[in-house]
């Protein structure tokens, strides 16, 4: 169930699939959904919303952008 709307685009929760509260990963089904997904949206809620080397390496793995806010 989406939990937020805008224009066309629809936003849903994802599993964070670090075990890390620190940290984010892509869930494996994740890559069975990319077809629909057009970004994932994570937050960097203690530091500034640049990209750690982990977001870079899981957005060119999966082949989606990720929009980081904080």
């Amino acid at each position: 169930r989406a939990i937020f709307q805008y224009d066309r685009q629809h936003f849903f929760p994802l599993k964070n699939g670090s075990s890390s509260a620190n940290s984010f990963a892509l869930t494996p089904e994740i890559y069975l959904l990319k077809d629909k997904v057009s970004a994932i949206v994570h937050s960097h809620p203690y530091s500034d919303a640049y990209p750690s080397p982990a977001d870079i390496a899981s957005s060119q793995n999966s082949g989606l952008p990720f929009l980081i806010y904080s």
